[in-house]
């Protein structure tokens, strides 16, 4: 993701846990179609206890991913802003000779 600009990182880190959702939407519909259809009270029970896991496992990895996304495009984009603010603090007393790290080759980066 490093070469990526920001708008395709945002697109793609918020494209994966909505498709994950989804995912899991479809998933459940079916689910509950098919228990719909169990006779045996039990066994119904016993399919809803497993697809109600399933549904909450994913779910709980499409926060995941998420929260990671976030996590990743705010400490990258946190880093490049906090290198630009000091190069502007140096460069407004006087010194213009700032040397900046290029960290991706983003909007920041350029």
């Amino acid at each position: 993701m490093k070469d990526l600009k920001i708008k395709t990182k945002l697109i793609i880190g918020f494209g994966i846990p909505i498709a994950i959702t989804l995912v899991n939407i479809v998933l459940s519909t079916m689910s509950t179609r098919r228990a719909a259809k169990i006779m045996d009270p039990e066994q119904q029970d016993a399919y809803m206890l497993y697809s109600t896991i399933f549904t909450a496992v994913l779910a709980l990895i499409s926060i995941s991913v998420s929260l990671w996304i976030a996590y990743v495009l705010v400490k990258g984009i946190q880093r490049s802003i906090s290198q630009l603010v000091n190069a502007t603090e140096m460069i407004a007393q006087g010194q213009v000779n700032v040397h900046l790290e290029k960290f991706n080759n983003d909007e920041f980066g350029e």
